[in-house]
């Protein structure tokens, strides 16, 4: 039947929106975001054989003439085409993989303090990763022999997450010290698996 050959085609693709502005109060800003992506993957699988077709034309009384004309695995060239033909399978497998992310922040000063101003951000993301593998029918049974058998998987996580960050300017322009500035910072995290 031939060599185990293995044809792939991936098709992947993105997608991105996202709006930005001012919010109207000192120089505060907001940002948000969506983003889509989605890899398609096809793979076709050749030169596999099923064991039972094997095992019919190795115990035909006649060979397997009569069947498709004529099987002796012992000596090159003692398989006849319609019986390589009769024993070969061919496979497809599916994948896909898809990627959803939303995010968003604002910042901006809260107030001033004599070594600059006491900046503010806080936002918002969540993130959802998704596979589906779709072996073909033929490889999630024991007849299959040249690629491996498998079985079809599925699965996603997803997280939600939020943040805070602060910057507190103590000095600037000071003897020693050209900027010593104090960021707090947190975030908090959910992830589903």
């Amino acid at each position: 039947v031939g060599g185990r050959l293995s044809n792939n085609t991936c098709e992947t693709y993105q997608l991105g929106a996202g709006l930005r502005g001012d919010v109207g109060f000192k120089d505060w800003k907001w940002d948000v975001y969506a983003a889509y992506g989605e890899m398609n993957h096809t793979e076709n699988q050749h030169g596999n054989v099923s064991r039972a077709a094997m095992r019919e034309l190795t115990f035909a009384p006649d060979g397997g003439v009569a069947i498709c004309g004529g099987f002796n695995i012992f000596g090159a060239g003692k398989v006849s085409p319609g019986c390589a033909a009769y024993i070969a399978r061919e496979v497809t497998n599916e994948t896909k993989i898809q990627q959803t992310v939303l995010e968003g922040f604002v910042t901006g000063s809260v107030f001033d303090l004599p070594a600059g101003a006491v900046k503010f951000s806080a936002g918002a993301q969540y993130r959802k990763d998704e596979v589906g593998y779709s072996p073909d029918l033929l490889l999630q049974g024991p007849d299959i022999v040249g690629f491996n058998p498998a079985v079809p998987i599925s699965g996603d996580i997803s997280s939600t997450e939020a943040y805070a960050e602060l910057l507190v300017p103590i000095l600037a322009q000071a003897p020693f010290a050209y900027s010593l500035d104090v960021s707090l910072g947190g975030r908090i995290a959910d992830y589903n698996t």
